[in-house]
């Protein structure tokens, strides 16, 4: 086993007080005079020992306040005892490994703020486009519960987008919008049904819904969907058209049968 050099120091100390103690015993026989050389000796030893490690001590002291001043590349250089220049040792090693942990976080952080740049720029393109479209848009989960309305659809029925998040389908907009959510949740996704909406403002609203499945379901060939889709489109003007149409017909047909019949009885 190596023995401490400190160890070995002080051993040295108690051994030269000893003997200084038994030399003046051994001459002069006087009891208290020897001990008051012993006491006088402890004390200079004492003092000896204290600077011996007071330094080292102070500059691994001064050390570790650099590192927690995250100074990870300092040095530090003891020249004494074994303990000391082995507790040096391991602060350095400390210190290196806290930079390299410290460097791939900030490597790790930059990717991450990277991607959440990524992500917020492509949410916000993705907001202006939803935002932006010409016909409404609703998206609710498999229960009925909505969770995005743009704002064209808000303003066809007059609501607040913000304001109706977590709100069911029926209650906001109405038993027939409900009734189509049921109904392409029950059918899947091979079909997109569609169906007209006639508000009491007497606006006709074309309405698509499909059903939304996320990647997992998909990998899993689950049939459950996750929420539902449906896109709300104005056909007021079409409708009305289509009825001048047939309106049109309808008149010319009775028209044109009337003369007719009218020169059969003649």
């Amino acid at each position: 086993m190596r023995v401490s050099s400190l160890y070995k120091k002080a051993l040295l100390i108690v051994v030269v007080l000893l003997t200084i103690t038994t030399e003046v015993i051994f001459l002069y026989g006087g009891v208290w005079l020897s001990l008051i050389i012993l006491v006088l000796a402890s004390a200079v030893a004492g003092l000896l020992f204290r600077k011996l490690i007071d330094k080292p001590l102070n500059t691994l002291v001064d050390y570790a306040k650099k590192l927690v001043d995250h100074e990870y590349d300092a040095k530090i250089d003891l020249n004494c005892c074994h303990e000391f220049e082995a507790l040096s040792c391991i602060l350095q090693f400390m210190a290196i490994d806290l930079t390299e942990i410290f460097e791939r976080f900030e490597q790790v952080a930059g990717g991450l703020a990277e991607s959440d740049f990524k992500i917020t720029a492509t949410l916000n393109y993705l907001n202006a486009v939803i935002n932006n479209m010409a016909d409404g848009l609703l998206v609710a989960d498999a229960g009925g519960i909505i969770t995005r309305v743009n704002k064209p659809l808000a303003e066809l029925f007059g609501i607040d987008a913000s304001a109706v998040t977590g709100k069911s389908v029926e209650e906001v907009f109405g038993e027939a919008m409900s009734v189509l959510l049921k109904q392409s949740a029950v059918c899947g996704a091979e079909e997109v049904i569609t169906t007209d909406i006639e508000l009491p403002s007497t606006i006709v609203l074309k309405a698509s819904s499909s059903v939304i499945y996320s990647a997992a379901a998909k990998q899993e060939q689950s049939k459950a969907a996750d929420g539902v889709v449906i896109m709300v489109r104005d056909v007021t003007r079409e409708r009305n058209v289509d009825r001048m149409k047939t309106d049109f017909i309808s008149t010319v047909s009775h028209e044109l049968r009337t003369p007719l019949t009218s020169i059969r009885f003649h």
